[in-house]
């Protein structure tokens, strides 16, 4: 419903979501085309240690399994501009804030 609002009002929308492939990210890029939505991508930096050492202070549901994230990163395509990208940006994770540079193929 949200993205027939977005397409009926030319509204732009973010997906706040960890879309690993490119082909998770497809549908939303080819939706924002569809509808000449500029396309904004954010790539935080995939840090595995940092990653299972903020996991192992959750507990309940919001755990996630050891497996279940070096499984998920095992598929991490990264994002490009060839997937049709107009604007993409890399995050990195920091003590208690973020470095946001604009992406560079490879980095």
């Amino acid at each position: 419903m949200l993205l027939q609002y977005c397409k009926e009002t030319y509204t732009s929308f973010v997906i706040d979501n960890t879309n690993i492939t490119r082909e998770g990210r497809r549908m939303y890029i080819e939706f924002s085309k569809s509808i000449s939505i500029p396309i904004i991508g954010y790539y935080f930096r995939a840090n595995v240690q940092q990653s299972l050492e903020w996991n192992s202070g959750r507990t309940g549901k919001e755990c996630i399994s050891k497996a279940g994230i070096l499984g998920t990163y095992k598929k991490l395509e990264l994002p490009s501009f060839k997937e049709g990208f107009n604007k993409l940006f890399y995050v990195e994770v920091l003590e208690n804030n973020f470095k946001i540079q604009e992406w560079k193929d490879e980095i």
